[in-house]
């Protein structure tokens, strides 16, 4: 069957062990594809995250999802003045995956159209000489 969208997003709240889906029924029946999907179903899940991300009223939101759609997220939503102006990290993110659990700060201007991606800047860990991990936050130019 077509890939269905939840029926509306999802909400946390708190639970004695963290986080947990609230309302409940929009977990308790599947949705999602049990297979790989094509590269239609991918991008009309994109197009839903974007459509929400885009009505959003918050400034600033964390979206959680597989390095493989981020990578068609970029591939089809960095502008190109971003591409002019950082080809190596415009590269590294429509051509490789991002590293498990790395963090990409991008600043969305749906003004630009569907190429709305204006700026991303990747977080990064890194041990330190101590051993300790250390984040930074690689400029867009790096």
């Amino acid at each position: 069957s077509p890939l269905q969208p939840p029926p509306a997003p999802l909400h946390f709240g708190p639970s004695r062990r963290g986080v947990y889906p609230s309302p409940r029924w929009q977990v308790q029946r599947r949705w999602w594809l049990s297979g790989a999907e094509d590269s239609a179903a991918v991008g009309d899940r994109i197009s839903i995250l974007l459509e929400q991300a885009k009505h959003c009223p918050d400034d600033a939101i964390v979206i959680v999802g597989h390095s493989l759609i981020f990578r068609q997220l970029f591939r089809t939503c960095l502008h190109p003045a971003f591409r002019e102006r950082s080809p190596a990290l415009a590269a590294t993110l429509t051509d490789a995956k991002l590293q498990h659990c790395q963090v990409a700060c991008c600043v969305l201007d749906f003004d630009l159209g569907p190429q709305m991606i204006a700026d991303v800047s990747l977080l990064l860990a890194e041990q330190g000489d101590d051993g300790q991990c250390l984040l930074r936050i690689a400029s867009a130019g790096t």
